[in-house]
């Protein structure tokens, strides 16, 4: 694996490459095109600057394990010296680097939820030296053998919420013009993902309401994914997300009343982006990849008066890219083709015409052409049947 980083491109350009080792040229696939357009330059001022980390699972020790029998993974998985965390340390000191306004962990910072699995992940994500947000996956619900309520990631992440609240929802004013919300969509016992407790709903909702009178741009944030086509474009179980049943629908309502541009999520641990037309058509909702393996990086949300441009970064870094060659070998060989997803959801601007509420139109998604698309699923519809669970279960 190679890292090449090409500077000086004309914004809104069509360019065309080769890639070429040991003398031969490397032929044209989904991981190379051979061609792209950078994204238009903004007209609007830039408002703030958000990296996105997700899926970190420090801790972890067997990557790619979609479920376990008599103690063998299936499928196979791939192990290496604490992995997930040198993972998770790249991308964390490219972003300190960076200075952006906000970092966002947006769930599963751990493997299990153990106590020194979420004291090193926060001290990772702290040495970013920049504002944090913290979301809570299914990977960090509680761990009962840590005594108490088990509740590791609210004991040491959030000491000032009292045993025994699980519901981990905060918010973070981003500057004066942005704002993000964050949920907890984890069931505290299983995992699964719902949105119907401790009072979220009515929190997402008198939030949003807060930053409308604020003029603020409005971002939310919770792990599990939302939008109901997502479900229909991974492996099973088909309701992998938030339960529709359990806070899910009402939150595509509210997010769709309030007019939130994007709503950004994990769990998949794939590039993806989905929408909802009928209950919130001025919103996208937003897969994030993983940190811990292919594809292994971070996403940079870059929030201009008319514009969130989105582009997905993995870190340069040696062990990186050996990991990186590694984990792309899992789900038999198939990890990229489910989670690296085309290039218009690796990098994209929705444009904005600065209006909010359910009558506003969808921003507009400007992909690897320059032109106005969505996104299809399917990217493993018919090449991963009969896996079981879905993946970051």
């Amino acid at each position: 694996m190679h890292a090449a980083r090409i500077d000086d491109l004309r914004p809104g350009t069509a360019y065309r490459y080769e890639l070429w080792s040991g003398r031969r040229r490397v032929r044209a696939s989904a991981a190379n095109p051979g061609r792209f357009r950078t994204l238009p330059r903004q007209e609007g001022r830039r408002l703030a600057t958000i990296a996105v980390l997700n899926d970190m699972h420090v801790g972890e020790q067997c990557s790619g394990t979609i479920q376990t029998i008599g103690g063998q993974s299936y499928p196979p998985c791939f192990s290496g010296d604490d992995y997930a965390y040198r993972m998770t340390a790249a991308a964390v000191r490219e972003i300190r680097a960076l200075k952006p306004d906000l970092l966002v962990a947006n769930g599963d910072l751990t493997d299990r939820g153990r106590p020194d699995e979420v004291r090193r992940a926060l001290a990772l994500l702290r040495s970013a030296k920049v504002p944090l947000l913290i979301t809570r996956g299914n990977h960090d619900r509680r761990f009962p053998e840590a005594g108490g309520d088990g509740d590791e990631l609210r004991a040491q992440g959030f000491p000032n919420r009292p045993p025994g609240d699980h519901a981990l929802a905060s918010a973070a004013r981003v500057g004066r013009h942005v704002g993000a919300v964050g949920l907890d969509s984890c069931d505290p016992d299983s995992g699964e993902g719902r949105l119907d407790l401790g009072g979220q709903l009515t929190f997402l909702d008198s939030t949003l309401a807060a930053f409308k009178r604020e003029g603020r741009v409005p971002l939310a944030f919770w792990h599990h994914h939302t939008a109901p086509h997502a479900n229909t474009t991974h492996p099973p179980p088909v309701v992998f997300g938030v339960n529709p049943l359990r806070g899910g629908l009402d939150a595509v309502r509210i997010v769709g009343r309030h007019g939130v541009p994007l709503v950004v999520h994990g769990h998949t641990h794939r590039n993806y982006l989905a929408r909802d037309p009928l209950l919130a058509p001025a919103t996208w909702f937003l897969e994030n990849g993983a940190a811990k393996e292919y594809p292994a990086g971070y996403a940079l949300l870059h929030v201009y008066e008319d514009a969130i441009v989105r582009t997905f970064e993995r870190p340069i870094d040696p062990f990186v890219r050996d990991w990186v060659r590694t984990s792309a070998r899992q789900i038999y060989g198939r990890q990229p083709a489910y989670t690296r997803g085309p290039l218009a959801t690796r990098s994209f601007a929705l444009r904005t015409d600065g209006r909010r509420g359910a009558g506003a139109p969808a921003p507009t998604v400007l992909g690897p052409l320059g032109v106005p698309r969505l996104p299809t699923g399917g990217l493993l519809r018919d090449t991963v049947r009969g896996i079981g669970r879905g993946l970051g279960a």
